[in-house]
Parts: C-alpha cells; sequence; structure tokens
C-alpha cells in the first residue's frame, strides 16, 4: 500500500512536471482582465489601455490564440471586465464606458502627457503595497479613478465575439459593473459600484438576458464584493468582505435573501468556483495590513453550507492570489495572483490536495483565466503601458514556453542549452521559420541515455519565431541528456548535462 500510494504521488507530480504554458502576447499595450472561449478554438479576451484616458481593447480569435485580432467595441469603452459566453454565439461582457470624450491612443506630439499618466500610474500600483489587491474591484487595475467620468457598460455579442454592442438600461447611478455569471441566456447577476472611489456595492439581476437590472438586498455591511457563482437559476454565491473581513454569501431563492457566512481571521475571499452541486473552492487572503495571513483555499462538500480549509499558502512572500478555476466535474484547477516582482500559477489534479508551483520573474500582472477542458487552459493579464499577456496550455500547465523575438528567423534551429552543464535548472531555445506552412505543430522532448522520452516541453502549434523555455532537472540524477526538436519532417538532437 506504502509503494502504491508513493506511485500515485509520483505519476501526479511527473504529469504536471511534462506540462507547458505557451507565451501568447498580443502587440499592443493593455491589461487584459478576462478572458473566454465558445470551443476550443474561438474565444475573446478583453481590458484596457492607457491613452488621453483609459480606452477598452478586446481581442477575439479563431485558431486557440495562435493569433488575436482586434474586435469591434464601442469607441467610448472604458474597461472591459468581465466576458462569458452563452453560446457559440451570443455573449456578454461588464465593464464601464467614459462619459467624456479624450479616449485618443497616445502619440509621439503628446509624450509628455502620456509620461506623465503612466507615472502616476506606476505610482499607485505601487502604493497599493505590492500588488496586494484585488484585481476585479480595485478601481486603479480596473482602469478607474477618483473622477466620476465614467459609467457602468453592458455589451452584447451575436457573432462570437469579432463585435460588440452596448445593450441594456444600467442604472444610472452605476459607475462601473465589475464581475458577472450568467446562468443562461435570460438570468444573470453582476456587481456594480455606486461610486467612482469603491464602495457602496451592489449585486444587480436580469431575467430577459441583460435588457433590465433590478437590484438584489444584500447585507449593509459589506465593504466589497469580489466574484459570483451560481449553480442553477435559485442557488448561487457571492463573496467579497464585510466589516468583520472575509465572507461568502449564499442564496437559495433567487437572490431575495442572502445567508452570511464568515472566515474568521481573513481579510477578503476573492474568488470562488465550483466543479459540481456539491464541491466548490473559495480563495481567501490577508490584505497588507495583514502580511502574516497567508492565502488560503477552502472547500465544500454540500453545496456551501460549510467549509474547510485544504491549502495554506505560507511560503511565498507577499503573494496575493485572486483567482481559482477548476474544470467541471474533475479535480483538475489552477489558483493565480502576482506578488511584487513575479506571478505565479498553481497546478491541481486532485482536488486542492496538492499544489504544483510555477513561477514566472515579471512585471506583468495576472487577472484572468479559463479552462475550456481538463487539457486546455488560458490566463490572462499584462500591464497598461505593456503588451497583452496571455498563457496557454493544452496539458495543465507548468512549463513556461515564451516568445523572445517576433523577426521571422530564415532558418529552424536548435539551440545549445544554457547554462550547460547545469543544476538543477536550464534554458533551452529553438527558432524556425515559415516551414511548409505558417503555423507549425512543434515537439521538444527531453530523453535519457537509452533513448526513453523522460518529458515533453513543448507540443503544439506556434507561429515562425524564436522561443525559449525552461527546463527542470532537480528530480533526475546527475548524467547526460538530449533534447530533441521536431515539425514536420525536421527533427534536430542536442546533449546537455545535469551535474548536481
Amino acid at each position: 500500500m506504502k509503494y502504491f500510494i508513493t506511485l500515485l504521488i509520483f505519476l501526479f507530480l511527473f504529469s504536471l512536471c511534462n506540462a507547458q504554458w505557451a507565451h501568447q502576447t498580443i502587440t499592443d499595450r493593455g491589461l487584459l482582465l478576462t478572458i473566454d472561449f465558445t470551443n476550443s478554438m474561438t474565444g475573446f479576451t478583453g481590458g484596457w489601455g492607457l491613452g488621453i484616458q483609459p480606452f477598452a481593447k478586446g481581442y477575439y480569435t479563431t485558431n486557440a490564440g495562435v493569433s488575436w485580432n482586434p474586435a469591434g467595441i464601442p469607441d467610448t469603452a472604458r474597461s472591459l471586465v468581465c466576458v462569458q459566453f452563452l453560446n457559440s454565439q451570443t455573449g456578454y461582457i461588464s465593464g464601464a464606458y467614459n462619459v467624456t470624450s479624450g479616449t485618443e491612443i497616445f502619440t509621439d506630439r503628446n509624450l509628455a502627457n502620456q509620461k506623465e499618466i503612466l507615472q502616476i500610474f506606476r505610482d499607485k500600483l505601487e502604493n497599493s503595497l505590492p500588488r496586494r489587491i484585488n484585481i476585479r474591484c480595485e478601481k486603479y487595475l480596473l482602469g478607474m479613478d477618483a473622477l466620476d467620468n465614467y459609467r457602468g457598460l453592458f455589451l452584447k455579442t451575436t457573432n462570437g465575439g469579432q463585435n460588440w454592442c452596448t445593450y441594456g438600461n444600467i442604472p444610472s447611478n452605476i459607475y462601473y459593473l465589475s464581475y458577472m455569471h450568467f446562468f443562461n441566456l435570460d438570468t444573470g447577476y453582476v456587481i456594480g459600484c455606486k461610486s467612482s472611489i469603491g464602495p457602496p456595492y451592489s449585486l444587480l439581476k436580469t431575467t430577459d438576458g441583460g435588457l433590465n437590472w433590478e437590484g438584489c438586498l444584500i447585507s449593509g455591511s459589506m465593504l466589497s464584493l469580489n466574484s459570483i457563482c451560481f449553480l442553477n437559476v435559485s442557488t448561487g454565491f457571492v463573496v467579497g468582505e464585510d466589516t468583520s473581513g472575509a465572507v461568502i454569501l449564499k442564496t437559495a431563492d433567487n437572490g431575495n435573501n442572502w445567508q452570511i457566512i464568515n472566515l474568521s481571521g481573513l481579510g477578503s475571499v476573492f474568488d470562488i468556483d465550483f466543479i459540481d452541486n456539491q464541491t466548490g473552492f473559495v480563495l481567501a487572503a490577508g490584505y497588507p495590513q495583514y502580511k502574516s495571513i497567508p492565502n488560503r483555499i477552502y472547500k465544500t462538500t454540500n453545496s456551501g453550507n460549510n467549509w474547510f480549509q485544504i491549502t495554506n499558502f505560507s511560503n511565498h512572500g507577499d503573494l496575493l492570489l485572486l483567482g481559482v478555476d477548476f474544470v467541471s466535474t474533475t479535480g483538475k484547477g489552477i489558483c493565480y495572483g502576482n506578488s511584487t516582482d513575479s506571478f505565479y500559477v498553481f497546478g491541481t489534479s486532485n482536488y486542492g490536495e496538492t499544489w504544483l508551483t510555477y513561477k514566472i520573474y515579471s512585471e506583468s500582472i495576472l487577472a484572468g483565466s479559463k479552462l475550456i477542458d481538463a487539457n486546455n487552459w488560458f490566463v490572462c493579464g499584462g500591464l497598461p503601458y505593456s503588451d497583452g499577456l496571455i498563457l496557454h496550455s493544452t496539458n495543465g500547465g507548468g512549463v513556461f514556453v515564451k516568445k523572445i523575438s517576433e523577426i521571422v528567423p530564415g532558418n529552424i534551429e536548435l539551440f545549445q542549452n544554457y547554462p550547460n552543464p547545469f543544476n538543477a535548472s536550464t534554458i533551452i531555445g529553438f527558432q524556425y521559420s515559415e516551414f511548409r506552412t505558417k503555423v507549425s505543430n512543434v515537439t521538444l522532448k527531453i530523453y535519457d541515455v537509452l533513448g526513453k522520452e523522460l518529458s515533453t516541453l513543448v507540443n503544439g502549434k506556434y507561429q515562425p519565431g524564436t522561443y525559449q523555455v525552461s527546463f527542470d532537472g532537480s528530480r533526475l540524477p546527475s548524467g547526460v541528456y538530449f533534447y530533441r526538436l521536431q515539425m514536420g519532417d525536421y527533427s534536430e538532437i542536442r546533449k546537455m548535462t545535469l551535474i548536481k
């Protein structure tokens, strides 16, 4: 029995070590807050970028994110906070629009103004005590400020996300809409803010597909509402923070009445997700003033009536996890967040009992996710003053594949890893040009001296360019290993040495 348990743990770790994240950069400045797909190929991502004032960014893909195209969105749109598709053609977006004009993108003639606004944003970001904030509700990262020149925005698409139009009647006292959840085409809920500087928050409900909205009565002591999840038309949850700290609100009667569940000793609940009608997860943490309180994940197995802690992320400095996402009816999921100089993705395949850590040093912020199925995962983020960021995994994420150059090289080449010899990680680079097709399936695999395949670092379709991937050999013994790049009938092998 002991051997069997050890074998299971090894297989779990090995499967995650073989996983990969491919870097899909949108070469347009913007912080991508949300992402959703109608199927494995067609999806949409959106957020906002910096202009004379913040302005919305939206992109759609029809090839699983290999390329992203600008979507048609209203010129007045300021920030796209949450997107959700209900079928292959129909989807909704919540966010905000600019009341006043002035959404011109920065040009050289107003560079001074650009630098001034960028510095203001950076100062506000740093003063938020390194990013330990809730992206969905913290006004600066949603593209909001202390002015009142924006109002709540609701958009609808009927062509799979390629074009979006303003829709519905949002109450005039709602300054912006943040997280949203629709149970079907008609019934949905959205979090609204009645002030340009934060609380009070309101929960709005529609029963006619967003055409009309009415407020739901919730506790007047709520300081923030962060996320929504409904199991059916009548039963759902809203999470956030009240005057006593982290709180989960549950309704069983269509949002008319709410049960309050407090998680003592924590600042706020940031996200919630259910894999079926019984099993769900919430992500909670302290605020910056509660640095001693680490990120925690709580789980329920009885439809949210009781919650118990399953994970305590206590060894990651000033990390704040902001999102949790599971594949429905499975034990596979991720949680993600940001620290001072890095972003993190944690993966699990056993309902959150154990997690594998993935960390990358970057200024970028992770803000949204979509797990299409057990293997096809996306997370998005970036910064308003740098390129938007999308990471895509086709086998459960763990290895980071980064495109380091947009220049199309003139040949195919597998580079020597560096450092070499190495202990215990090394970087492997490769490049390729237009090889038969503009998008070719690429594999990069690791072998031992006997030719046994140990790991698949890369397996997917990539645009021509130059890429790097990190290989972690910490679980392997010292020795000689080989790595092989293959695309079509082209193949190249190089040798590397692991010394511990």
